[in-house]
């Protein structure tokens, strides 16, 4: 299991028990995806020499700032595998994550972009075996020093990208594929109509185009932030994270806290074309300081106390920006995209701060079940104690039923798994929790249902599959 990778004691001995069965948990079933919803991916973390450094993980970020590293960095902070990819996805697509948004950097020619380490993420998803698990697309990064600079490299870069958008797991947005541009000034009609032609030449209906920018172009139809990142040549200043929130979605934490700025999403989309859809982009967090580019920004910490209560980077804090954006895209259907697209800056920018992958600092993953609780909405008309969705209840379930009780019983309150709460609540009793487990025992062997009723029998045979392992009491906010 690739969530797997750095767990509690008590929790790592259970699945260890379900390998020894042959038994894998895979996934809950009965939860629909109330966004879809994509991460930025930025591939830093690769050198190539065997066991050098990661490229990008400079002496201040690593020893200064090292619970940023990933969960699979092994001391050098590299992700640079086909088998990491995998490990990535599979986190991803468990938690809601429907796509990556891969930036992609222009050397000057083919070859020298192919086998440039930076575009390595792309060419391990392109490899990994689970890649039918999400979509991709790719973000032209058209800005120093890898600019595309004259309508004969445009060309080259389309030809180059006209394979991954051809691809089934290539994003689709209105049925046809997106590239996103990082910097939307630099493609003009010329590189646009090109980009047509040979979609057209290869099938495709139309390439669509998302800029990165407020105020874009004509050509693109649709606007979307990279990041957003308010304190340019501020200096080294803290800033409380939900300052940033309510910088980019406009919604304050409290009365008499105001921005000059409505919020990023509303004044970007506020100037669009009204044939234009807007993506909002949700802002993991900000702290370039590890890479000391300036002049510098605030920047976020994970504690910064206001009357209280902690206004920092928490995975608490980063739901409630997320869960903003899917009520922005309620309130505001004509100017969003029909997909319900939501961009989160993004999945591994270590360096900048802006991150939602385990690390070091969040092994089990918090951000992740921050953006399960909000996206993943449970199905209440899903059979309950049907884990696998097969249509019964049997042994298959049984590694899915205590996957998720030990998950239910380990994670923050904050964080709970809804889809468990729905398809494990086999009770009837409103909660998920070892009740539950007498009664999933006994309707094993028989259809699915809700109407179990636990027996004295059962509650034994509970303590048994359990093997004397205690499970935590629920936590309780």
């Amino acid at each position: 299991m690739t969530r797997d990778l750095n767990l509690k004691p008590s929790r790592r001995s259970i699945m260890g028990i379900l390998a020894l069965l042959g038994l894998f948990p895979q996934p809950l079933v009965g939860a629909t995806p109330t966004a879809t919803v994509g991460a930025y991916y930025f591939e830093g973390w690769y050198h190539d020499t065997p066991e050098a450094i990661a490229a990008f993980a400079n002496a201040e970020l690593r020893n200064d700032f090292p619970e940023r590293e990933p969960i699979w960095g092994g001391g050098l902070w590299r992700g640079d595998t086909v088998e990491v990819m995998e490990q990535q996805i599979d986190l991803a697509a468990d938690h809601g994550v429907a796509f990556f948004s891969f930036d992609w950097y222009w050397y000057g020619s083919p070859a020298a972009t192919e086998n440039d380490g930076i575009n390595s993420g792309l060419k391990n998803f392109m490899l990994a075996s689970n890649r039918d698990r999400m979509k991709f697309n790719i973000n032209i990064v058209d800005a120093a020093p890898t600019t595309i600079d004259s309508d004969a490299e445009w060309e080259q870069v389309a030809d180059m990208l006209l394979p991954y958008m051809q691809d089934s797991q290539y994003l689709r947005v209105g049925g046809n594929p997106m590239i996103t541009n990082f910097a939307a000034a630099g493609m003009t009609n010329t590189n646009y109509d090109y980009f047509q032609q040979i979609a057209t030449a290869a099938g495709i209906n139309e390439v669509v185009f998302a800029a990165n920018v407020a105020g874009s172009a004509e050509e693109y139809t649709h606007v979307t932030r990279y990041n957003a990142v308010p304190g340019w040549g501020a200096g080294e200043t803290a800033m409380p994270y939900k300052n940033l929130t309510y910088y980019t979605d406009g919604i304050r934490p409290r009365p008499g806290e105001t921005w000059a700025d409505p919020g990023i999403w509303n004044s970007d989309s506020d100037g669009m074309d009204p044939a234009q859809s807007y993506i909002p982009t949700v802002m993991a967090g900000w702290d370039a300081r590890p890479w000391g580019t300036p002049p510098s920004w605030y920047f976020n910490n994970p504690t910064y106390m206001v009357d209280g209560e902690n206004w920092g980077r928490t995975p608490e804090t980063f739901a409630a920006h997320l869960q903003a954006a899917i009520d922005w895209i309620d309130d505001n259907p004509t100017l969003a995209t029909p997909e319900r697209l939501v961009m989160i800056y993004a999945w591994n920018e270590f360096g900048e701060g802006g991150y939602i992958a385990p690390t070091v600092g969040d092994p089990d993953g918090l951000y992740l079940d921050a953006i399960k609780s909000v996206v993943l909405v449970p199905d209440p008309s899903f059979p309950s104690g049907d884990m696998d969705g097969n249509g019964s209840v049997n042994t298959a379930d049984i590694p899915l039923f205590i996957q998720a009780l030990v998950d239910r019983a380990t994670y923050d309150a904050a964080f709970p798994l809804l889809d468990a709460d729905v398809i494990g609540d086999i009770d009837d009793s409103g909660t998920f929790d070892l009740g539950d487990l007498a009664a999933f025992i006994a309707l094993l062997g028989g259809p699915a249902s809700a109407e179990a009723v636990p027996e004295p029998a059962a509650l034994s045979l509970a303590g048994v599959l359990l093997l004397g392992i205690p499970v935590p009491p629920r936590r309780r906010g």
